[in-house]
């Protein structure tokens, strides 16, 4: 029942997978930022400007505040399908992946309902203190759900608004 904040403090995006997002806290003060870490650049089915059709991008997201950074790995990865994974290059956990769980075309939280949201599961997340976690990202808006399967907290978005 405790409530947060976060703000998008800095973000580029452009339509060849080239984006940058950063958002903090209000009541934690962690920094969080979600960037492309590996292009699959010369793969041919893999173009910056087209539709693609296998994993070409992984996304990676980090976590600090100053003086206290907490780590970086691999949290999204697209195209995907269910089932599909990759490792996340967590060198605290061995054999740490990310799993596409589900991929719901409509995703219902609370009064919302999001489209295109994708459900990851992680056996070991680094930014999360290396518990088990589910994320859940819906196109256009963003991480909306996080479930701590260790602590069993869960972590809904209850309000947004996005400028365009």
């Amino acid at each position: 029942k405790v409530r947060d904040s976060m703000y998008v403090t800095e973000c580029t995006n452009t339509p060849t997978y080239d984006f940058d997002a950063r958002y903090k806290s209000a009541l934690t003060g962690y920094e969080y930022h979600y960037f492309p870490s590996a292009y699959a650049g010369g793969v041919t089915s893999c173009d910056q400007t087209l539709p693609v059709y296998q994993t070409c991008i992984y996304l990676s997201a980090s976590k600090g505040k100053s003086g206290e950074f907490i780590g970086e790995d691999y949290c999204f990865f697209y195209n995907c399908r269910k089932n599909d994974f990759a490792y996340t290059g967590n060198t605290e956990c061995t054999n740490d992946k990310i799993t596409i769980q589900e991929i719901y075309p409509d995703y219902n939280l609370g009064n919302f309902t999001f489209q295109k949201t994708l459900k990851i599961s992680e056996n070991c997340t680094m930014i999360e203190n290396n518990q088990p976690t589910n994320h859940y990202y819906s196109k256009g808006v963003g991480i909306i759900r996080k479930e701590f399967l260790d602590s069993n907290q869960v972590w809904n978005l209850v309000n947004y608004h996005i400028e365009k």
